[in-house]
């Protein structure tokens, strides 16, 4: 697992106890938590996935027609890297 700056990406970053948040030693950004990356390798099931909850539900479902719609997981090679942000949405409609 791999900590990151939400802001800059740098992997520059302290946990300041005083203010009990990550800072990045390079852009000076604070956030309450890191950009945690992950391997795919490296994620056992739907809890240790940093895109669970939020962007994916887990596991197989099916649209409200049957359709089936995999988890994005299902496409990953053991080499990709997970981060809760790799599907941020930009609230634009295409």
């Amino acid at each position: 697992m791999l900590k990151l700056c939400v802001e800059c990406e740098s992997e520059n970053i302290v946990f300041n106890k005083d203010e009990k948040m990550w800072e990045c030693l390079d852009c000076g950004y604070k956030a309450i938590e890191p950009l945690i990356i992950k391997q795919a390798k490296d994620i056992e099931t739907c809890d240790d996935c940093p895109i669970y909850g939020e962007v994916c539900p887990g596991g197989a479902k099916a649209s409200p027609s049957g359709t089936p719609i995999d988890p994005p997981c299902t496409y990953w090679d053991d080499e990709q890297q997970v981060t809760e942000t790799m599907y941020d949405y930009d609230g634009r409609d295409y």
